[in-house]
C-alpha cells in the first residue's frame, strides 16, 4: 500500500507540473507584440561624408511605440526598430552603413524612400604606387605604367577628379626629376613613364591631398648588343691540348652606349683544321667571357663571338708547336727494336704533361715524366715518323740514327 501511495503521489505531481507549464507557455505565446507604426513622413540629409553620423526623423499615423526602417548601403541591408513617442521618432543610422561611400537608401514599409549620397572621407596615407613592368629597355621608346588607388580611412575610393602627383627620379645626375599630375577616374590614377636612353634605376612615388607613400623602383635596362668584337689574346699560346686560356670580347654596348647586362649568354665559335666547335660564354662586367682548352695541333684558329644574334669579325690566333724537339734513341732488342722517346719538354723547359700521346708510326704510347718507350716487333719500315703535339720528326730504325724532317 505504501508503494501504491508513493506512485499515485508522483503521478499527481507530474500532472500538476504539466498544467502549470502549459499555462505559462500559453500566456507567453498569446501576449500581444508591439505593433509597427505606419510611417507617413521620413526626413534626413541628402548628402554626407563617410563616417559622419546620420540620423533620420520620422512621423507616424498611429500612436504606437515602434516603427521599422530598412537601410541599404552597398550590398548590406540593415533593419532598424525605431522607438516612437507621440507619433515621432529619431533613428541614428548604423556606423557600418554611413562609413560606405556611395548611395545610401532608407526605406519604410509604407513605401517611402529617402536617398543619401555619401562622399568619401579625406585621403589617408600610404598611397602605394603599383608599377609594371618592373624593367623596360632604355631605348627612348619603351614605357611602364604606375597606378595608385587612393583610399579614405574606411577603404572607400576617393572621388573622381582627385589630383594625384607622380614623381620619378632616375637616380642620375644627368637626368632631371620627372613630375606629372593626373586625376582619378573610377578610384584609380595612372601615369605612363617613357624610358630614357641611359640604363639605370628609376624611383617612383605618388602624393595626393598632402598624403604620400613608399617609393617603388623599376629598371631601365640595356637593349640588344650593337656590335661585338673579340679581344686579342694577351699572349700567344702553344698547342699543348691541355692548357686552358680565357677568351673574351671587348666591352659590349647597345646602340646608346649602355653595357649589356651581366649574365647575358653568348658563345664563341672556334674553327680549326679539326673542325668547328662552340664554347658557351656569359657576360661579366660588360664582356663575354669563356674558358677554352687550346688545341693539340699547331696552326691557325679562328675565333668568332656572338651575343644577341650579333656576331663579331674573325679574330685569327696562331698556335705554335708546344715542343721544339723530341729526343729519340733506337737500339736493338731481343724481340725487335726498342725506341725511347724523351725527355720531351715544353717551351718553358718543363716536362710535357703526363699522358700526352706519342705516335710512332702507327703505334701510340703515352708519355710519363716526359719519357716513353716502345718495342717494335716484326718487320718495320726503315724510317718511322714520330709525332708529339704536332711536332714531327723521323727516326731511322735500320741505321739507328735520328734526323729532323
Amino acid at each position: 500500500m505504501t508503494a501504491l501511495r508513493w506512485l499515485l503521489a508522483s503521478v499527481l505531481v507530474i500532472v500538476i507540473a504539466i498544467v502549470v507549464l502549459v499555462g505559462v507557455d500559453r500566456r507567453r505565446t498569446t501576449a500581444p507584440l508591439p505593433s509597427s507604426a505606419t510611417v507617413i513622413e521620413l526626413s534626413g540629409p541628402v548628402e554626407s561624408v563617410a563616417g559622419e553620423p546620420i540620423s533620420m526623423t520620422l512621423r507616424t499615423s498611429e500612436t504606437v511605440s515602434v516603427a521599422v526602417l530598412s537601410v541599404r548601403s552597398g550590398p548590406s541591408l540593415h533593419t532598424l526598430t525605431v522607438p516612437v513617442t507621440e507619433g515621432r521618432g529619431v533613428a541614428p543610422l548604423p556606423t557600418a552603413a554611413v562609413a560606405t561611400a556611395g548611395r545610401l537608401t532608407v526605406m519604410t514599409a509604407s513605401g517611402i524612400v529617402h536617398e543619401i549620397d555619401i562622399a568619401p572621407a579625406e585621403i589617408v596615407a600610404p598611397i602605394n604606387p603599383l608599377v609594371g613592368p618592373h624593367s623596360i629597355v632604355a631605348d627612348g621608346a619603351d614605357r611602364t605604367l604606375a597606378i595608385v588607388l587612393p583610399r579614405d580611412r574606411f577603404g572607400n575610393a576617393v572621388a573622381d577628379g582627385t589630383v594625384v602627383n607622380f614623381r620619378r627620379d632616375r637616380l642620375s645626375d644627368s637626368v632631371p626629376l620627372d613630375t606629372a599630375a593626373t586625376e582619378t577616374a573610377g578610384g584609380i590614377a595612372w601615369q605612363f613613364f617613357t624610358a630614357g636612353t641611359e640604363a639605370g634605376t628609376s624611383d617612383v612615388w605618388a602624393s595626393a591631398a598632402g598624403q604620400d607613400g613608399p617609393v617603388v623602383s623599376f629598371e631601365e635596362v640595356p637593349g640588344r648588343a650593337a656590335a661585338v668584337d673579340v679581344r686579342p689574346l694577351a699572349a700567344t699560346p702553344t698547342a699543348d691540348g691541355r692548357s686552358v686560356v680565357s677568351i673574351s670580347t671587348e666591352p659590349i654596348a647597345d646602340a646608346f652606349g649602355n653595357l649589356v647586362l651581366d649574365g647575358t649568354e653568348g658563345h664563341f665559335r672556334i674553327g680549326s683544321a679539326a673542325g668547328v666547335s662552340m664554347v658557351p660564354g656569359v657576360v661579366v662586367s660588360g664582356r663575354l667571357r669563356a674558358e677554352w682548352t687550346v688545341p693539340a695541333q699547331p696552326g691557325r684558329v679562328s675565333l668568332v663571338a656572338e651575343v644577341h644574334g650579333r656576331t663579331s669579325s674573325i679574330e685569327w690566333v696562331w698556335f705554335a708547336t708546344a715542343v721544339a724537339d723530341v729526343p729519340t734513341s733506337v737500339r736493338a732488342h731481343p724481340d725487335g727494336v726498342e725506341v725511347r722517346i724523351g725527355p720531351v719538354r715544353n717551351a718553358d723547359g718543363a716536362f710535357v704533361a703526363d699522358g700526352t700521346t706519342v705516335e710512332i708510326g702507327a703505334r701510340k704510347v703515352a708519355l710519363h715524366d716526359g719519357v716513353a718507350q716502345l718495342v717494335l716487333t716484326g718487320d718495320q719500315p726503315e724510317t718511322l715518323a714520330v709525332r708529339v703535339l704536332g711536332f714531327e720528326q723521323h727516326i731511322d730504325v735500320g741505321k739507328e740514327r735520328v734526323h729532323d724532317r
